[in-house]
């Protein structure tokens, strides 16, 4: 099996398209709403966490980038600081005080 950016049933594709969906819906609930799903957070964290997760989906999108030029290095390291900036964005995010 190759893994293919380009190719809709390829998993790569499945794991980009669920990062990008993940990360819009705390984008969107973050910024616009004040608050994470499932979380109980404050306005502030909640902001705080939205913002990191719109760096992240800009490092996503990068990914795809690299992935669909064939630089699966550069696509992989993008992926995992799309990642690590998530999980930063959530964990900020519980402990900001209101």
């Amino acid at each position: 099996m190759v893994l293919q950016a380009d190719n809709p049933t390829s998993p790569l594709f499945i794991v980009l398209l669920v990062a990008v969906l993940v990360d819009v819906i705390f984008v969107w609930s973050g910024v616009v709403k004040g608050q994470l799903p499932n979380m109980r957070t404050s306005i502030r964290g909640a902001r705080v966490g939205g913002v990191l997760s719109a760096i992240s989906l800009i490092a996503v999108l990068i990914s795809y980038h690299y992935y669909s030029q064939s630089l699966e290095f550069f696509g992989t390291i993008a992926l995992a600081i799309a990642g690590g900036l998530f999980f930063a964005g959530i964990m900020l995010a519980e402990r900001i005080p209101d």
